[in-house]
């Protein structure tokens, strides 16, 4: 095991779930290591993180606290089909009428976020046509209002 690894990648967990997304985390560094170590053996690093075949540690139901007795080590493409059934995630609340509406608007992100109770970073996946896809794909970029710079919303990949 790689130890500063291992604590480089608790410290960025970590924070990215207590300072980004507001969720406890009660595990120590070394409680961390001994579950992954558990669930996945002595070469827990090479198999855990995000991406296909990838393990992460996830909340029963993305309910509570990061802590033993509230956490499982399961698939990251699992984990992520179970967070768009979850009725907390952002874009997974929109009806499909509601996600077109929120394409074509020309309020601020923080404006329509407010509107329907999620972070604007949902409205701006919709937007930028990173979130439900399969009504936005064929739709052409539409002029915003406010935001970035230029008419379109920046996306990665081919743009035609």
């Amino acid at each position: 095991m790689n130890y500063t690894k291992a604590k480089y990648d608790y410290g960025k967990i970590k924070y990215s779930a207590t300072v980004q997304r507001g969720i406890t985390f009660k595990f120590t560094l070394e409680e961390w290591i001994k579950w992954w170590a558990d669930q996945l053996g002595p070469d827990w690093q090479k198999k855990r993180g995000r991406g296909k075949g990838k393990y992460v540690m996830a909340r029963f139901e993305d309910k509570g606290s990061y802590e033993l007795g509230n956490v499982k080590c399961i698939l990251h493409g699992d984990n992520i089909s179970e967070g768009v059934r979850g009725e907390k995630h952002g874009a997974c609340k929109f009806t499909d009428a509601e996600v077109l509406e929120i394409y074509h608007s020309k309020e601020k992100y923080k404006v329509i976020a407010a509107k329907y109770g999620v972070r604007w970073g949902s409205i701006s996946r919709i937007k930028n046509k990173q979130s439900r896809q399969h009504l936005t794909k064929d739709l052409p970029w539409t002029k915003r209002k406010y935001g970035g710079p230029g008419d379109r919303p920046i996306k990665s990949g081919n743009m035609e």
